[in-house]
């Protein structure tokens, strides 16, 4: 019966005159299965750590990090110590759909962990944006080729879209715990479970 009544609604389809298994999930099918994939609560106590693998800060930000979500209740693991066969990509894309929420650190400005985030908020998850205090506001000097400008310029080393999101600036591996841990637990919560 269930079968017919998603038939009727246009979610899956199966060939004239044969009856399922040979079911096939249509367009809006998979648009509404979405739909009720985002609409369940995230349960886990996982969160997805975007950074950079040669971040010269990791020394203090991704044990920062752990203790932060570890005094909240949830873990944090790091992908690159994921051990996995897996394509990176594809693996971080399945452990952002497993977390609870994500935690991506902007100081280096790689284009991943950008991508990693947008992926996560339109998912609809919460994503906490942290950034080493030096870094925020500084800029790089570029030189453009000789066809557009013969002068140099500069850039802001972290992208201007991404200082309309509450970054957490930190200075100290103590000063990103502090602060860090208040952001999950004032907007995501202690995980209960």
């Amino acid at each position: 019966q269930m079968l017919i009544i998603m038939k009727e609604r246009g979610y899956i389809d199966w060939p004239e005159g044969k009856q399922p298994p040979e079911i096939t999930i249509t367009a809006p099918g998979t648009l509404w299965l979405d739909q009720i994939r985002l609409a369940r609560p995230r349960e886990g106590n996982l969160v997805f750590v975007a950074m950079a693998f040669d971040d010269p800060y990791r020394a203090d930000f991704e044990p920062g990090v752990r203790a932060s979500c570890a005094a909240a209740g949830y873990e944090a693991v790091p992908l690159y110590r994921d051990e996995s066969n897996e394509m990176w990509m594809d693996r971080a894309l399945s452990r952002i759909r497993e977390s609870r929420f994500v935690v991506a650190d902007i100081s280096e400005h790689r284009g991943g962990i950008y991508m990693e985030a947008g992926y996560a908020l339109g998912r609809g998850q919460q994503v906490i944006f942290t950034c080493k205090a030096e870094r925020f506001s500084l800029r790089e000097r570029i030189h453009l080729p000789a066809d557009e400008c013969s002068e140099r310029r500069e850039r802001a080393i972290v992208h201007s879209d991404a200082k309309n999101w509450t970054v957490i600036q930190w200075a100290t591996r103590a000063d990103l715990e502090e602060r860090l841990t208040q952001r999950i637990l004032r907007t995501v919560g202690r995980y209960e479970g």
